[in-house]
């Protein structure tokens, strides 16, 4: 056989023989929203309500300042995924959660100066992670992430339809359903947009907060079950919870340049610790001074000049495990709580965008649970005790 005949049978026939599966692939995609871009999708769920997931690009940032700019809010909170629960409902203002955006100190000037080229808000809520400060602690610092606005597909997702059907992610009927319906996927009069949306209902709300979806209702097996993945890191030192005694000061300058910058333009800035389950506090105490950084760290935030409030311990606030949807981060409830303590702060007026009856109504209805009662979103069953704590599940 002479060469190019073998470059045709080793090479050229299998891509040929792929091809067919591949835009069938493309169309299944681009029929559930996957090829939509993070732009698009937040216009579009100003429009209607939609809940946003996608199972192949998830770098939400240019997403979230879209969302920023089109819901001219008067409020936003900034952090990592630990503040992905704070929703619209919650305040009597428009908001935007723009969770994910900071997972790096400096990465908050860049996110600040985004922020401030496009909308000036009157109220920015900045949750704050101790392991940022943790000299160990290295994460996407070049954030390349910033310039994706989502949309484009790599060889590997364009084929991955063809995986998730062969290990049960997806079934036929909702594969050849979607295929042939290029209209939005819907449930209870919301469009799901992308794969983990529609097969899950885990995704971003028309505020940027995050629906955790059908785990809370015992469908599937949550990540963290009995908090035993987060126990695993603390134990070994692993992700967020690797070991240090010290504080990054470079990075604790970044802060408070990007904390700066926003009250120089005018902003009000409330600064706050997200909590850990109290579990999880039991055994990072357990391990004594491996994680010595994080008391440094929790100090060193309270001299950042702005209303700060330390939540780290949930127990502080009344919470428990039960109102965690992991061991790091918390439900609905628990931002209930932490909003009450951040509306008697000094000298931001929190209270003046909340109605604190409202808040504490919501809180009665909902202790011991992680999302709130009215609020579970589009759906009516009921929350499960995902977690495998011996929680009262919701009838």
């Amino acid at each position: 056989m002479n060469p190019a005949k073998r470059f045709l049978v080793v090479f050229l026939l299998p891509i040929l023989a792929l091809l067919p599966l591949g835009l069938v692939n493309v169309l299944f995609l681009d029929h559930s929203g996957e090829l939509l871009d993070g732009e698009a999708v937040a216009k579009l769920q100003q429009e209607q309500p939609a809940l946003f997931g996608s199972a192949t690009h998830d770098a939400p940032y240019r997403y979230k300042l879209a969302l920023m700019v089109e819901r001219r809010l008067e409020i936003i909170v900034i952090g990592s995924s630990r503040v992905l629960a704070l929703r619209q409902e919650m305040f009597q203002a428009p908001f935007a959660n723009l969770g994910r955006t900071v997972n790096y100190p400096a990465e908050a000037v860049a996110v600040v100066d985004d922020i401030l080229a496009g909308h000036h808000p009157q109220l920015v809520l900045f949750g704050l992670d101790p392991w940022w400060l943790n000299p160990v602690w290295r994460h996407a610092p070049d954030f390349r992430s910033h310039d994706e606005v989502g949309g484009a597909l790599s060889p590997g997702a364009i084929m991955a339809p063809l995986r998730w059907l062969a290990d049960g992610r997806i079934d036929l009927t909702v594969f050849t359903g979607r295929l042939l319906d290029s209209g939005s996927a819907e449930r209870d009069g919301v469009a799901l947009l992308g794969i983990q949306a529609l097969m899950t209902e885990r995704g971003y709300r028309d505020d940027g907060s995050l629906a955790r979806g059908l785990m809370l209702h015992g469908v599937g097996l949550a990540a963290d079950f009995g908090f035993a993945d987060t126990q695993v890191r603390i134990r070994s030192g692993q992700a967020q919870f690797q070991f240090g005694d010290a504080v990054d000061v470079e990075r604790l300058g970044q802060l408070a340049e990007a904390i700066g910058r926003l009250q120089d333009a005018g902003i009000a800035v409330v600064t706050y610790v997200p909590p850990v389950a109290p579990t999880v506090l039991t055994a990072i105490a357990d391990e004594g001074r491996k994680f010595a950084f994080i008391d440094a760290t929790r100090a060193a935030f309270s001299s950042l000049g702005t209303s700060h409030l330390d939540a780290w311990d949930a127990t502080v606030l009344g919470g428990n495990d039960c109102e965690f949807v992991d061991g790091f981060h918390h439900g609905e409830t628990l931002d209930l709580r932490l909003l009450l303590a951040m509306s008697e702060l000094a000298p931001v007026p929190l209270a003046d965008w909340l109605d604190r009856v409202e808040l504490e109504h919501w809180l009665a209805l909902s202790r011991g649970h992680s999302q709130i009662v009215p609020l579970l979103g589009h759906g009516t069953a009921p929350e499960s005790d995902f977690l495998g704590l011996g929680c009262a599940g919701r009838s």
